[in-house]
């Protein structure tokens, strides 16, 4: 009978243990490659969004791409820009118009400013110019509303506006009282209320607003919102389809670059 200390049988425990090692290794090198050809659980990350219809999510790399420059940029592209004030500006009431916060529009608009230059992005090609683009809308934006609210008590202030001058002077003018409002006021609800679903209702609202008590306040407020804004306003039309062509190109290229997959769709198919 070989006892344990017999050289055979300690020739038979090391090389058992050698064998028990290699199973080991070939394992954790085949679970290596499973790794690493499915991207691995370490290094995969999702960024996901919704738009009208879908939830859209996007399975990249996290070695390769930066998170928070994907988040940013799917932002950018896909869902509510970082880089447009949110902060809302009603004037139709005096009520409203009351409410209207200048100092909060300001703070948002310094904010978007000091940080829209320093938001981390994917480097698309035209990524950056669009950025600069958006940038300089939010000024613009920002400066158009400042005016509208300032001009409440003070409508000189839409002449701060620069590039609703000189083709919205004459609301200006009527608020001013260097013309006559109420002939500036039915031009301007005539003109709001002609492609109304229903014109004559339109024109009876705006009516009845001017005989109630502060009706002299409801008609200066209704000249500023529907004469002069939608006047600001149509020069600004041509910059937004502008915009919308950058997204959808830049849209593009980010779809080439990376695979999304929908799920939950509302209409699938």
């Amino acid at each position: 009978m070989i006892s344990d200390g017999h050289p055979d049988t300690r020739f038979r425990k090391a090389n058992a243990r050698r064998a028990t090692m290699t199973v080991k290794r070939v394992a954790l090198l085949v679970l290596a490659a499973g790794l690493a050809l499915c991207g691995g659980p370490a290094s995969a990350a999702q960024v996901s969004w919704d738009d009208e219809a879908c939830r859209n999510t996007v399975t990249f790399d996290a070695k390769k791409v930066d998170q928070t420059a994907l988040r940013n940029t799917v932002k950018l592209l896909f869902e509510q820009s970082p880089l447009s004030p949110t902060t809302g500006v009603y004037l139709l009431t005096p009520e409203f118009a009351a409410q209207a916060d200048l100092a909060a529009l300001q703070k948002e608009c310094d904010e978007i400013a000091r940080t829209g230059k320093g938001l981390k992005l994917l480097a698309l090609p035209g990524l950056e110019e669009y950025r600069a683009a958006l940038l300089d809308d939010t000024r613009d934006t920002c400066e158009r509303l400042s005016a509208e609210i300032r001009a409440v008590k003070e409508p000189a202030a839409l002449r701060d506006y620069k590039p609703a001058a000189p083709a919205c002077s004459k609301f200006v003018d009527a608020l001013e009282g260097k013309t006559d409002l109420d002939r500036t006021w039915r031009e301007t609800i005539e003109a709001s209320c002609r492609n109304n679903a229903s014109p004559a209702a339109c024109r009876n609202r705006s009516l009845r607003d001017a005989d109630m008590p502060d009706g002299p306040q409801r008609k200066r407020l209704q000249v500023l919102n529907f004469g002069w804004s939608n006047c600001a306003l149509r020069l600004t039309y041509k910059s937004g389809d502008q915009r919308k062509a950058q997204r959808t190109a830049l849209e593009k290229k980010f779809r080439s670059q990376f695979k999304i997959k929908q799920s939950r769709c509302q209409n699938p198919g």
